[in-house]
């Protein structure tokens, strides 16, 4: 999610969509501990 308001509603998001919602704050981690950092 693009909006730091929305994480609340993540989990709605995906239940709604059937797709997985990552924050944006989340997705920077995941791809920094890819990296090794």
């Amino acid at each position: 999610l693009e909006c730091g308001n929305l994480p609340p509603y993540a989990q709605a998001i995906a239940r709604a969509t059937g797709r997985p919602v990552f924050h944006m704050l989340d997705a920077a981690a995941l791809l920094m501990r890819a990296q090794g950092q």
